[in-house]
């Protein structure tokens, strides 16, 4: 008997910001990218760190040695034309492109482009450049678990891109390159703000390219006790329809696991935390699947 190999369309490139730093952007990326991937649909998901914090790639496994030893991240994609993205698969099934510190001086580099927005978009395009190997050291490609493509579009279901908390060349980057936005916020004034111009900067880029969707506003250590909690949410889901009926709510299983380089399912599976990711994804996938 044949065994059918399951077969993977690239539905959505997300782009996963707000102006504020501490929001939850990482958080989001990493244990919604977790959830969908866990799931028995067989969902295939890559993220994407443009974070030069490199926060995203470092709980994914991710060494900076790996760099210095010629391993190229985003950075060198972004660099070097011929370069494909590079695609890493960490223990928990995430497919993940690292980040460098080298991003913080990427504006200059990019700012010599034509098109110095959209040059990951263009990253996107090419074939992939897959960094994989079994525990044995064999490429991936050889193997019988699966089959690689050599394009994005063939090879995962999602991509989210995880941003940094600044209105950055990379930021507008992850926007271009994408056909849907999240919003993660907490309940607090700064982030709310951030929230907004990330919203502005969202509707410039989509009226540009003509498809840039926000896919939801997420509402983050949410704690119902706390006044300004109390304030903003009514506020917030009044104002933007697009709201998750899914809040993430305050917890240690989050800073934890992050602690631990893990994502919430890995450390704390039986957690509220993995509760509320799980709902997350399952509302996601109902719209966006």
């Amino acid at each position: 008997m044949v065994k059918k190999i399951k077969t993977h369309q690239l539905r959505h490139v997300v782009a996963v910001s707000n102006n504020k730093g501490g929001a939850g952007k990482t958080s989001t990326v990493l244990n919604l990218a977790a959830a969908i991937t866990l799931r028995t649909e067989g969902y295939r998901v890559l993220v994407i760190d443009c974070d030069p914090q490199r926060n995203l790639s470092y709980f994914l496994g991710w060494d900076d040695r790996r760099e210095l030893e010629g391993s190229p991240t985003l950075y060198t994609a972004l660099c070097q034309e011929q370069q494909g993205l590079p695609v890493y698969r960490a223990d928990n099934g995430i497919f993940y492109t690292p980040a460098s510190v080298n991003l913080n001086g990427i504006d200059a580099i990019l700012s010599l482009r034509p098109n110095p927005s959209k040059a990951l978009k263009e990253i996107l395009q090419r074939p992939i450049d897959w960094r994989i190997t079994e525990p044995d050291g064999t490429a991936v490609a050889n193997s019988s678990l699966f089959t690689l493509h050599s394009s994005l579009s063939e090879a995962f279901d999602f991509i989210f891109i995880d941003t940094q908390p600044a209105m950055s060349r990379m930021t507008y980057n992850a926007l271009y390159a994408s056909d849907g936005f999240i919003i993660p916020t907490e309940l607090e004034e700064a982030s709310v703000k951030g929230m907004a111009n990330i919203a502005v900067a969202a509707g410039k880029v989509g009226a540009d390219t003509g498809c840039l969707d926000c896919h939801g506003i997420l509402i983050t250590k949410a704690d119902a006790k706390l006044r300004s909690a109390k304030m903003y949410e009514p506020q917030i889901r009044q104002s933007f329809s697009e709201t998750f009926k899914t809040a993430i709510r305050r917890s240690k299983d989050i800073i934890e696991s992050q602690a631990l380089r893990e994502d919430v399912f890995t450390s704390y599976a039986g957690g509220r935390a993995a509760e509320d990711y799980t709902a997350l994804a399952t509302e996601y996938l109902k719209k966006f699947a």
